[in-house]
């Protein structure tokens, strides 16, 4: 786990951001066992399509329009479906199946529970063999 060291004073240099066709994702902080990431969304792109076994996160829109979609793991319910817009906060406990579609470009910072280091956020998530 690469884990941000806060020095008093110090300016904190975040990891190298990530892009792909979706947008960009940046882990911002690891501090123990919370983290602090910033990431955008391409219009018509989604991102998450998983859940999290452990670690919850609390997501801020900052730019954008978003539907961020939900619903229990393993549920049959109909997915709960919200649209999203710059300032909404929105959480995600464990446990529950959820995805973010752009309605426009977008971007989001997320506060989690968990680090967001590679190693650690892969053995926390399972990514949905059915897309919500």
């Amino acid at each position: 786990m690469t884990e941000t060291i806060f020095h008093r004073n110090a300016i904190v240099q975040p990891e190298p951001a990530h892009e792909d066709d979706r947008g960009v994702f940046q882990v911002l902080a690891n501090y123990g066992s919370i983290s602090l990431s910033w990431f955008t969304i391409r219009k018509g792109k989604t991102r998450a399509q998983h859940f999290h076994k452990a670690s919850s996160h609390f997501c801020r829109v900052e730019t954008g329009l978003i539907l961020y979609k939900e619903r229990p793991v393993g549920s049959s319910e109909s997915v709960v479906e919200t649209r999203m817009s710059p300032g909404d906060v929105f959480f995600t406990p464990p446990d529950v199946e959820h995805a973010m579609v752009a309605l426009e470009d977008s971007s989001l910072i997320c506060f989690s529970d968990n680090p967001r280091d590679q190693e650690a956020y892969e053995a926390d998530l399972v990514r949905l063999q059915n897309p919500l």
